[in-house]
């Protein structure tokens, strides 16, 4: 069983993201299995690399889908992508270094980040992809109906 398994339930609704998701879930599994194994720094290492090119274009990529689609918390989903990339850099710094644990600590990391951002941000913006409404035979709602949603689910949580 892989430490980090993909499930429906994180689906975004766009096909593409959803498997740059993959993509990461295969890389983090591939960092996973590499510790286990007690692999040589470099392979952790060149993995980790791997890892973090790999988060940089998928974010470029989201965050492109995002404008596309004139997602209303953008400007948020972009902060949060820079304070993830600012995480993962400090955490490829200490490993860098050699810092004891530091393995164990980014896959803590990875399986927060994965999870929770997934779940939580990436989440968020399903209802304003596109292409998920062609493919369920509904049509993408105009801005004024995204707004009287919108306004909806505020009332909600007051």
């Amino acid at each position: 069983m892989a430490f980090f398994e993909w499930d429906s339930i994180y689906s975004v609704g766009d096909e593409f993201i959803d498997n740059q998701h993959k993509r990461l879930f295969q890389i983090a599994n591939r960092f996973h299995d590499a510790y286990q194994a007690h692999q040589a720094r470099t392979v952790l290492g060149s993995i980790f690399d791997e890892l973090i090119d790999y988060t940089l274009l998928h974010f470029k990529d989201e965050e492109e889908l995002l404008r596309k689609h004139n997602f209303p918390e953008f400007n948020q989903h972009k902060r949060n992508h820079e304070k993830l990339i600012g995480l993962v850099s400090r955490y490829k710094e200490q490993f860098e270094q050699g810092d004891e644990g530091i393995e164990e600590r980014v896959l803590d990391f990875l399986k927060l980040w994965l999870n929770g951002h997934i779940m939580g941000m990436d989440r968020q913006y399903k209802p304003y992809i596109s292409e998920n409404s062609i493919k369920t035979n509904v049509r993408p709602m105009q801005n004024s109906q995204r707004q009287s949603v919108r306004l909806k689910q505020a009332n909600k949580t007051r």
